[in-house]
């Protein structure tokens, strides 16, 4: 008879993914909380173990152990600096000094001079100079506007596959640039093999793809930090979405009601956006950096979107030069924008002093509750 989890009527929606996932995080997270957020921890992850016991422990002891295994994945790097090193010369034949450096950060993963690196950090858009999977779905969907003119189907997907794999390549290789390679590629790969994929499932495989290849950054703050956001993005932005456009989008026949409509939308997808991951998020970032500007809750609200184009220009620039004066012009009024905001609108705020039990609980329940709730009978069909 097959095994059946003391919670099933509870928790029906089973996922080995998810108990691997938890299984890993499980002993390297007790060990920076104190009694009473462990014990939290413990009574969240039981229903989850319970759904598949030896795969949980087999997974926590992983968890355990992996971090301090003499192993290290092989270093491919050397491979393609030559590659890497064209592309830098590439960038800085076509555009001068300050554009370059911005590029050479924004697309090959560099690191920030000084003045750069400090004008994103005011902002609380650090996050735009670490390669992630706004860069990946960006430069993809560049690839498949142009593709889709020419071929759509089987071609297109293998096409896009070998172009992340590619960019993966040519830049510095991070956990959060690994995450995001992986849920690309596995998102990619599953309409290849006529699989169906579910961005829950596609995110816990990615997790411990990252782990198993890259067992020493996993548990670091930027790996964290990118982790958060894109569950933030999975677990609530939809709910928040879903609330702000039955405030805000009333349906129309008309024409002039139907273009305000796409307008509000699409401010309510980015609004949502922005939110979730500042809600999943703001927990960690004060816990470990102590931190926050309130001026990015504006900011991811603006220049996202203005740094769509700049990326699609760079990448036509290649291929195309005559198009690099338009794309230095646009980049540099974007920097120009960036650096006229007043510095009294970036300050910063800081939690209270003896708030890391409490912060360590609202990040637990944040994370805990969602993950039971997609487990759950009534979680939200796909």
């Amino acid at each position: 008879m097959p095994y059946k989890s003391p919670f099933v009527r509870l928790f029906p929606n089973e996922n080995p993914a998810l108990v691997v996932a938890l299984g890993i995080l499980f002993c390297p997270l007790l060990t920076h909380l104190d009694c009473l957020n462990k014990a939290l921890v413990v009574f969240l992850v039981i229903p989850i173990a319970c759904m598949h016991p030896v795969l949980f422990l087999l997974s926590a002891l992983m968890g355990l152990f992996y971090p301090y295994s003499p192993l290290k994945p092989f270093d491919i790097s050397p491979f393609f600096a030559p590659l890497q090193k064209g592309l830098e010369q590439r960038i800085d034949a076509l555009y001068s000094s300050d554009i370059a450096l911005f590029y050479k950060t924004f697309l090959l993963g560099k690191s920030p001079g000084v003045s750069l690196g400090f004008l994103f950090r005011s902002l609380g858009l650090s996050h735009l100079l670490a390669i992630s999977g706004f860069h990946f779905q960006s430069i993809l969907s560049t690839f498949d506007l142009l593709l889709s003119r020419l071929s759509k189907g089987r071609f297109t997907l293998v096409f896009l596959i070998l172009i992340a794999s590619g960019y993966v390549l040519v830049v510095q290789l991070s956990s959060s640039v690994l995450r995001s390679f992986l849920s690309i590629f596995l998102t990619l790969l599953a309409p290849l093999c006529k699989r169906f994929q579910h961005p829950k499932n596609t995110f816990y495989l990615s997790f411990i793809l990252v782990f198993l290849l890259l067992s020493e950054k996993s548990f670091q703050i930027g790996s964290a930090l990118s982790f958060l956001a894109t569950f933030g993005i999975l677990f609530y932005s939809k709910k928040i979405n879903a609330f702000l456009e039955s405030r805000f989008v009333k349906k129309s026949f008309y024409l002039i009601p139907q273009s305000k409509n796409l307008c509000k939308k699409f401010f309510c997808n980015l609004l949502s956006l922005n939110l979730a991951v500042t809600f999943v998020t703001l927990p960690y970032i004060l816990l470990h950096i102590h931190s926050f500007p309130p001026l990015a809750l504006i900011t991811n609200l603006i220049f996202p979107p203005l740094m769509l184009p700049t990326l699609f220009l760079c990448i036509l620039s290649m291929f195309i030069p005559f198009l690099s004066p338009l794309c230095s012009w646009y980049t540099g009024k974007v920097l120009a924008l960036m650096s006229a905001i007043p510095r009294p609108l970036t300050f910063n705020l800081y939690p209270p002093k003896d708030a890391e039990p409490l912060l360590q609980t609202i990040l637990i329940l944040i994370v805990g509750i969602a993950i039971l709730r997609s487990c759950h009978k009534t979680a939200d069909t796909v």
